[in-house]
């Protein structure tokens, strides 16, 4: 018996799909990522490129912009065009590049393995309000879902709306009112109290809010016939047809007869207080310019503009503590007296002070009160012994004296300074004529008492005296 060896065909083990498809994935990423990276050094390159070619040209860019301030045509520079088209083509073969890659049929399985699971990561919360939220497909709406805030009753009956949110750090916050502003003070109940909580800190605020700025009657009496629900299409129609104010502005700059209207502005003076009392205060005749003068020697112009009213010049004169101080007619010069034998007429636009030593035939050691007349004709000093002494406006020089009964307190000119009017102690007003410079008119004032001041209306019909 013979053996004979039996040939056997060797069996070819069947290839994995999964061990052999990793190998080329891999040479594909490979490949990709060096893709990539020569394209990011092409692009690195253009980059350097473009900026060498700009510093090579900053001299013709310059050129360039001085052609467009003045007007020439100038073309854009070709070597930046150029270095824009490569850049461009670069970015576009990138872009290409990273389509492919991204188009690669790469197993969706394999990628979204348990180490990507929390890539990505969905709020299945819901949102919550306070009230009721409208379905858009219950009540057919048009996609606006309307929110009803919830509310309340609260001790007193009414309704009090519940706040969406609340920040809970506010629960532990105190304010201090005893050492603050003293606004903070009016939130006291007691005097005891020196911290509020946040929450009733809002509360007072708000409760003083209202205290100083009521509910106005209008908006507790609304007129029903301006709702919208009222308005008709004729109606409508008057009101889009005009582009005039809807609001009646007329009545803003009408005063009632019972009322005065009054509104506080910063001080006249706050660029410069006085340092003593102020003795003078007067306006300009023609400009926005306000004088002050006081005991401490010092006249300051003031330009007057409700905000800043800020301070045009001051001087200063050494040897007179300033009693009486005012414009001439026409604004150019004032004229400061005091408790000397002499006074000061200061020109405004020179900015130069002149000395009057004395006025001649006189013997009075003070001219402190002194008035301008409107027509700048006169000015008039009060003197001893019921004595009124007229002076030139122009010159300075000494006129006429006009003699009272008593002592005279105080005098004014008519607007048109054709009259004087003086008044001494007794009430007793005297009515001068400035051309004869003779009293044509004498009454008493029956409720004068101890007069310091008088006053002449425009038309020269009203005396007032006190």
């Amino acid at each position: 018996m013979s053996l004979a060896k039996r040939k056997t065909t060797p069996k070819l083990a069947e290839p994995n799909p999964d061990t052999s498809a990793a190998p080329s994935k891999r040479r594909k990423a490979a490949a990709a990522a060096k893709a990539l990276a020569a394209l990011q050094a092409e692009v690195n390159e253009a980059r350097a490129r473009i900026r060498a070619e700009s510093a090579r040209n900053k001299d013709a860019e310059e050129l360039e912009l001085e052609d467009l301030v003045f007007g020439a045509a100038v073309a854009s520079s070709s070597a930046a065009a150029d270095g824009e088209r490569t850049f461009s083509g670069v970015l576009d073969r990138a872009s290409a590049a990273a389509v492919d890659v991204a188009h690669d049929d790469y197993d969706a399985e394999e990628v979204a393995g348990d180490e990507d699971a929390e890539l990505f990561v969905v709020d299945r919360n819901r949102a919550t309000f306070v009230g009721n939220v409208g379905d858009d497909e219950d009540d057919g709406s048009d996609g606006n879902a309307e929110i009803s805030v919830v509310q309340a009753a609260n001790g007193d009956g009414q309704a009090s709306v519940v706040p969406l949110w609340e920040d809970h750090h506010d629960s532990g916050f105190k304010v201090d009112i005893s050492n603050g502003p003293s606004r903070l003070r009016k939130l006291r109940d007691t005097e005891e109290e020196t911290e509020l909580a946040a929450s009733e800190y809002e509360t007072r605020l708000r409760k003083q809010f209202l205290k100083l700025h009521p509910t106005p009657a209008w908006a507790k009496n609304p007129d029903t016939s301006l709702m919208e629900e009222s308005w008709s299409h004729s109606s409508i129609s008057t009101v889009l047809r005009s582009t005039r104010s809807m609001i009646d502005r007329s009545m803003r700059m009408k005063l009632l007869s019972d009322e005065l209207s009054m509104l506080r502005l910063k001080d006249a003076n706050q660029a410069s207080p006085s340092a003593s009392v102020v003795q003078s205060c007067q306006f300009h005749p023609n400009a926005p310019v306000l004088l002050t003068a006081g005991w401490d020697r010092t006249l300051r112009l003031f330009h007057v503009d409700g905000k800043f009213n800020p301070k045009l010049q001051s001087v200063f004169f050494k040897d007179m503590p300033i009693h009486s101080a005012g414009f001439s007619a026409d604004g150019r010069q004032v004229v400061v007296t005091g408790r000397r034998k002499f006074f000061y007429v200061y020109d405004v636009e020179a900015g130069q002070a002149e000395r009057i030593a004395a006025i001649r035939g006189r013997e009075e050691k003070s001219f402190e009160r002194c008035t301008a007349s409107p027509c700048g004709k006169y000015l008039a000093f009060l003197g001893r012994n019921g004595y009124i002494i007229l002076v030139s406006g122009r010159s300075k020089q000494w006129i006429a004296n006009l003699r009272m009964n008593g002592t005279v307190r105080a005098i004014d000119f008519s607007k048109d300074g054709r009259w004087l009017f003086s008044v001494g102690a007794d009430g007793e007003v005297y009515q001068w004529d400035l051309a004869t410079r003779q009293c044509v008119h004498k009454f008493t004032d029956e409720g004068a008492v101890k007069v310091n001041v008088i006053s002449v209306s425009p038309d020269n019909s009203l005396i007032a005296t006190g």
